[in-house]
């Protein structure tokens, strides 16, 4: 069956030389983003995220040499951090970790040194949620989880998704808690935001396949 919104797409129609010719709207409308991001920032087309579990960052910010020469290749729109382990009073002791970019952090409340995620981005965000959305019910996050920037046309969440623990004593947290908060998280986004792109990254905590992790053989069964 067909949605509605496909139906939408299928029907659009532009005037070209004459004709009428199909066009994928929804296609039309992600160059739209790109560009809306390009007039601010990028001298060639495109816009690239990247996405980094980096197990503190202070121990990311004392290997810069090892990382600089990736990153200026790659030259990234945004960067998302996972697990930054690090509390909101000693995030200026850091300096400028990526200059050039605006910085956003959310750091856990919960325990020093544990969990946090940060948002950075060559253009200033339009608006900024730490934690979840202020419709979604519970706990406030205050494991520094999830970080939501929003810029014209898009938002970016970047998590840090709780796992089930070695003897999964989190599981039900993880999945009849936090997994339901986080699908009203992205609802309550697209309601304020209709026609907002969402773009949801970070370590999710999901290993699928072996492929998806470095040492399969160790991490099965945890």
């Amino acid at each position: 069956m067909q949605s509605k919104r496909s139906e939408e797409s299928s029907k659009a129609t532009s005037d070209v030389n004459g004709k009428k010719v199909k066009i994928d709207a929804e296609a039309e409308a992600a160059k739209q983003v790109r560009e809306t991001f390009d007039e601010v920032v990028l001298p060639s087309s495109g816009l690239k995220i990247i996405t980094w579990n980096v197990n503190g960052v202070r121990s990311l910010a004392k290997k810069r040499e090892k990382w600089a020469e990736y990153l200026a290749k790659e030259d990234p729109d945004i960067i998302c951090l996972n697990e930054t382990k690090i509390q909101e009073k000693d995030v200026d002791k850091l300096g400028d970790v990526f200059p050039g970019y605006h910085a956003y952090w959310h750091c856990s409340t919960a325990k020093k040194g544990y969990s946090g995620t940060a948002i950075f981005a060559k253009v200033q965000a339009q608006d900024v949620i730490k934690g979840f959305h202020q419709a979604v019910g519970g706990a406030a996050d205050n494991e520094g989880r999830v970080l939501t920037a929003r810029f014209p046309g898009f938002a970016v969440i970047a998590a840090y998704v709780p796992n089930s623990g070695l003897k999964l004593d989190r599981l039900n947290y993880r999945t009849a808690d936090w997994d339901s908060r986080m699908q009203q998280h992205l609802l309550a986004l697209r309601k304020d935001h209709p026609e907002d792109h969402l773009i949801w990254c970070g370590d999710l905590n999901v290993a699928h396949r072996d492929v998806d992790v470095s040492s399969p053989t160790k991490k099965r069964n945890k």
